[in-house]
């Protein structure tokens, strides 16, 4: 994967994680055989595997270095494990369900070289199956602590076609200086898996980084595959918990008194529409989501820890323009997704 005579550093390592993905990795490790950009290494973290992932890596892929855990830790802890073991400038973060444009890794690079501000990116990511359909551009996080994908379900059309400020990457394929790490620390690893990567973009931005949505690093996503694909209780239990955590490490105390209200406000409408339809896998997983609202609450001694950690260097007003900024993305992408859904159809002939 990387043509490099010497031991020097590459500048990018690509940190991927996988739990059973033996099915999985050679459409996403095969793919960065074709990178163009070849200044780079692979990290596979093997997250207690009990499928044929091992065989396969030591078989087929001797150039991409192992980092074997015991058992799964889980995706935070798993991507913390591979970035210990991350030697490049930048860390790029890849799920195995994913395949990357060939130009992926040369896009991002050429765009970030000319932005030394810049902490984090976001690739674009496509639907693995109809590949002119977005998956996300970016992530957001609404005041009203609800996790949020800017451009999901819209036609790729051209609309993102310049890079653009953001609040937060989707980790399935992300870019972050490894040096990031170093000052406001890793994944936080009590996650386990869901909303860790916005929990880190709000560390990140709070301490004053700035990231940005690389639309030209393109990456198609079969998404949850390591799950099963659609949203289950295990899924929604550990989403739900999580939300609260990011929202009560984050949200400066001067907004609280308006967010928390919004918050639960937000939730109530979200379970009521379990019920009349909007969301039936919700309704189906009531329990698992009520389990994992009250972990939420039950792990908030510790969250209050994490939360007096974080260096804050940008000020509430300066927050909360993030906050909007990131939520009137994500309201414009639906707005054009949903015209595109609702506009009639040729017919034909």
């Amino acid at each position: 994967m990387m043509d490099r005579p010497d031991a020097a550093a590459p500048r990018v390592t690509v940190v991927i994680p996988n739990w059973n993905g033996a099915h999985l990795l050679p459409a996403c490790l095969e793919s960065l055989r074709r990178q163009n950009f070849r200044d780079f290494e692979v990290v596979v973290v093997e997250n207690g595997s009990t499928d044929a992932s091992a065989a396969l890596l030591a078989r087929d892929y001797p150039e991409v270095r192992v980092v074997a855990l015991p058992r799964n830790f889980g995706f935070a802890r798993g991507v913390n494990a591979g970035i210990a073991r991350a030697r490049g400038e930048w860390v790029a973060l890849l799920n195995n369900d994913t395949e990357a444009a060939p130009d992926w890794l040369a896009a991002a690079m050429a765009e970030l070289d000319r932005r030394p501000e810049v902490s984090f990116a976001a690739s674009k990511l496509l639907d693995f199956r109809d590949r002119k359909v977005i998956d996300c551009v970016a992530d957001g996080f609404t005041l009203y602590g609800v996790p949020c994908k800017i451009g999901e379900g819209e036609r790729d059309a051209g609309q993102y076609a310049a890079p653009f400020p953001i609040l937060s990457a989707c980790a399935a394929a992300s870019f972050y200086r490894r040096a990031l790490f170093a000052e406001i620390g890793d994944f936080d690893a009590d996650f386990f898996a869901y909303v860790e990567d916005v929990d880190l973009a709000l560390r990140a931005v709070l301490g004053g980084h700035k990231g940005i949505a690389i639309p030209a690093a393109r990456v198609f996503h079969l998404g949850t595959a390591s799950t099963g694909g659609a949203p289950t209780g295990f899924t929604i239990r550990l989403s739900a918990r999580n939300c609260l955590w990011a929202f009560f490490k984050a949200m400066p105390w001067p907004l609280l008194p308006l967010a928390f209200p919004l918050a639960l406000a937000g939730q109530a409408g979200m379970v009521a529409q379990g019920f009349t339809g909007r969301r039936p896998w919700l309704r189906q997983n009531l329990g698992a989501y009520f389990r994992g609202a009250a972990e939420g609450f039950a792990g908030l001694p510790g969250i209050w820890r994490k939360r007096r950690a974080i260096r804050r260097r940008i000020g509430t007003l300066a927050f909360l323009r993030l906050l909007l900024r990131a939520e009137a993305q994500w309201r414009a992408g639906r707005r054009r997704a949903r015209a595109v859904a609702l506009a009639p159809r040729p017919v034909s002939a």
